[in-house]
């Protein structure tokens, strides 16, 4: 069952006509959206998101891949200082691709992600007890580490701070999505536990 509405939805997701098609039939994309609920737990823990509105909560989708940003993975580490034990932050880390993409870029690099899906951590923690590496951590939170200031040479938010939504739908105002107070609070917060001459990086914000 599980294997065939896969099957289904990739199909949806490459063929335009299809999916346009499925709009038209009466209470077919509300079945479709019942039945992804029941068999799919990843689009189940973003619904569940959604509906939470947990404190912080910008987007609710984890869509991501690995190595989706190369040369701005290679700009960093080829700009931070060597020698010494770099330590890295994925900030809305999703199901790990980005962290575990790190490791590649990083050999030696303490690495932590951090998401506000409980699954994605789930799911995190899966794939690296299946790691010898004892130098990658991952923490549910919806906001930056409360620990000392300047811990970590270089931080990444990457298609974090922003809801697709928005994009979707350009409504008037964003507010019922996202506030700037808490945008300026994040950064804030991601700012604080920066190293003197590291690097933030936020991009699709």
């Amino acid at each position: 069952m599980n294997r065939l509405f896969f099957a289904v939805q990739r199909a949806l997701d490459t063929k335009p006509r299809l999916k346009a098609a499925l709009k038209r039939i009466p209470g077919a994309v509300a079945l479709f959206r019942a039945c992804r609920f029941l068999v799919d737990g990843g689009y189940r823990s973003e619904i569940r998101l959604r509906w939470a509105r947990p404190d912080k909560l910008f987007q609710p989708s984890g869509v991501t891949r690995f190595d989706r940003r190369p040369h701005l993975f290679s700009f960093v580490r080829d700009n931070l200082p060597k020698g010494g034990t770099l330590r890295l932050l994925s900030y809305g880390c999703s199901t790990g691709e980005e962290a575990f993409t790190l490791r590649a870029y990083f050999p030696d690099a303490e690495i932590v992600g951090i998401d506000i899906n409980p699954r994605s951590i789930e799911v995190c923690r899966k794939r690296l007890a299946r790691t010898a590496d004892d130098r990658m951590s991952f923490i549910h939170a919806g906001v930056p580490p409360d620990g000392p200031p300047g811990v970590y040479d270089a931080i990444f938010c990457l298609s974090v701070l922003r809801n697709g939504e928005l994009q979707l739908h350009h409504p008037e105002t964003c507010s019922h999505l996202i506030r700037f107070a808490d945008f300026d609070e994040i950064v804030r917060g991601l700012c604080r536990g920066l190293k003197p001459g590291g690097y933030l990086a936020i991009m699709h914000s």
